[in-house]
């Protein structure tokens, strides 16, 4: 349940990049995490969520108007758990009860077309009654929905072996890709390298050593292993990513003014975007170089990052980096539209906050004042 759950909140951040109440975006999480794969090859969704139980029945009820509309600065921890359950039941009563069919789809309209929750749950009709109809369908009969197997598509699946090397740097992989400290990093680096030199054509391992060499700060190591990459595959995207990662950090601790060094480091990013326009990273970290040295980005940096986050429009921290270049540019509708999303996200109060901070900034006097906001 757990990890469909998480699977769900992906799917739609990543598919569906809108304004979703917390209430909806768990609800969404939980409605999918009890679906269930029958032997036939079909799928059940809307199963019953009985993990969310002690919330509907035990914990008492949080006000619909809460519900819809909560301060994530003041939610407690049992008003958290209470939204978990009740946005599952919500969600649920809106999407399969055949009297509000339509309701939801023009709540989200409304919701992200500027209006508040409160004001966009109008679609919904009376709250009052609303809440009423919610305690008797959580104690009624309720039912789901059944999508055949014949019409789902799965493509190929392929499973490999890990090499011996992948297999003995994984755990240095996870601890790396998550996030570490000056001090996690300075400890994973030598165990690392031990590991790259037992397996010097691995690529794999290779790019490890790099990404763990780099965050230790250990430049000519780093480069070392993605040049020992990039031998073996020359258009290896990380291979290519750490070359420009080392290019742009070492300018940047000798506070270069070369520009020729500069646009020198950057043809390593717009060699990796050549070689996968798909992957986000490149124009990311293209358009950050120009903020590294301490210079305002080309129009064609600013473009590349608008692209990278249609790549990925789950990052967040990405949203709000092009929400600014918007406001920079004078464009308010778009800075706004961006930040939308991550003003109703249900997890990180000062995120959200700081998000609708900004809009309220700019519905009262558009790009000046949402930069000044800032």
């Amino acid at each position: 349940e757990i990890l469909r759950h998480e699977y769900a909140h992906h799917f739609m951040f990543r598919n569906f990049p809108a304004a979703f109440p917390m209430w909806f975006s768990e609800g969404f999480a939980e409605f999918h995490s009890t679906a269930r794969v029958n032997p036939d090859g079909s799928v059940d969704f809307g199963l019953p969520a009985r993990h969310r139980s002690m919330e509907l029945f035990q914990m008492g009820q949080l006000p619909i108007e809460t519900l819809l509309q909560p301060n994530p600065k003041k939610l407690t921890g049992t008003d958290i758990l209470l939204i978990y359950g009740r946005g599952w039941l919500l969600t649920h009563y809106l999407s399969l009860h055949p009297e509000r069919r339509g309701q939801l789809e023009a709540y989200l309209k409304a919701l992200n077309a500027g209006k508040s929750s409160l004001d966009a749950a109008a679609a919904i009709g009376d709250l009052k009654l609303l809440n009423t109809k919610l305690e008797g369908y959580k104690r009624g009969k309720m039912t789901y929905m059944r999508l055949p197997a014949a019409k789902i598509a799965i493509g190929p699946i392929e499973v490999r072996e890990l090499s011996d090397g992948a297999d003995a740097i994984m755990p240095i992989f996870f601890r790396s890709r998550r996030g570490v400290t000056a001090k996690e990093a300075a400890d994973l680096a030598p165990q690392a390298r031990r590991i790259g030199a037992r397996h010097p054509d691995d690529v794999f391992v290779q790019l490890r050593v790099a990404e763990a060499e780099f965050d230790a700060g250990n430049l000519a190591e780093a480069e070392a292993a993605a040049d020992r990459v990039l031998a073996r595959n020359p258009d290896d995207l990380y291979g290519l990513m750490y070359k420009g990662r080392v290019a742009v950090a070492r300018l940047v601790k000798d506070k270069s003014k070369d520009q020729a060094a500069w646009k020198e480091a950057r043809r390593w990013f717009a060699r990796a975007n050549r070689v996968d326009p798909g992957a986000p990273e490149p124009p990311i970290e293209y358009f950050d170089s120009f903020k590294a040295e301490g210079i305002e980005p080309t129009a064609n940096a600013a473009a590349g990052l608008k692209a990278a986050l249609g790549l990925a429009p789950e990052d967040t921290g990405l949203r709000f980096t092009v929400a600014r270049q918007w406001l920079k540019e004078g464009k308010a509708p778009e800075a706004r539209a961006t930040l939308a999303p991550a003003a109703y996200a249900g997890h990180g109060a000062d995120m959200s906050s700081f998000a609708n901070l900004i809009i309220g900034a700019i519905d009262k006097g558009g790009a000046p004042e949402g930069l000044n906001a800032w």
